[in-house]
């Protein structure tokens, strides 16, 4: 292990806070190397950057070499003289949560959802939709069921209907909604 040498060159110690800055907001920042680099730039050794930060040095150095699991309140006063805090990243690849979240319902509730918003629409004034859903694993949109087969039934009977003379209802529905299994 190298050993922390206290008569660093000012400008080592601004190349390495520059390296810190670009390191941290990474989301796949080591964690362990991030806090060597902190304690290093203080020009402390290990000891003394644990009594600083009010942790016993062998955590510190357990931390440093990848070991343990650590406590957020540990890895928290590690931090604390940079003025880090530990926090939680979304990946950019991870569910989008600018997307609204979806209601979920029971089918008989979709249902009377559906024909509310239909009767909105000329010639469904009458309407009860019933319709029968095929429940499956979310899609891209994070919607767990689609339309089968939907019955009007209104003032002419009981009627096999087209998705699609609804097609605008159910896409928003999609968007709003998901099924309890």
């Amino acid at each position: 292990m190298q050993r922390v040498r206290r008569s660093l060159a000012r400008t080592e110690v601004e190349r390495l806070r520059r390296e810190l800055t670009a390191r941290i907001p990474q989301e796949n920042t080591n964690l362990p190397q991030v806090i060597r680099l902190m304690r290093l730039i203080t020009r402390k050794s290990q000891t003394e950057y644990a009594r600083l930060c009010r942790v016993a040095p062998r955590v510190l150095a357990d931390i440093e070499a990848g070991k343990g699991n650590p406590r957020v309140g540990t890895l928290e006063k590690l931090l604390k003289p940079f003025g880090y805090r530990v926090g939680v990243v979304v990946q950019e690849n991870s569910m989008d949560f600018r997307r609204p979240l979806r209601k979920l319902v029971t089918r008989a509730e979709l249902n009377r959802i559906l024909t509310r918003e239909a009767r909105k629409i000329e010639g469904y004034e009458d309407a009860t939709l019933r319709v029968q859903y095929v429940y499956r694993d979310p899609d891209e949109s994070g919607c767990n069921w689609s339309p089968d087969v939907m019955f009007n039934a209104g003032k002419n009977g009981l009627i096999a209907d087209s998705v699609s003379s609804i097609g605008p209802i159910v896409r928003d529905a999609r968007a709003r909604y998901n099924i309890q299994e």
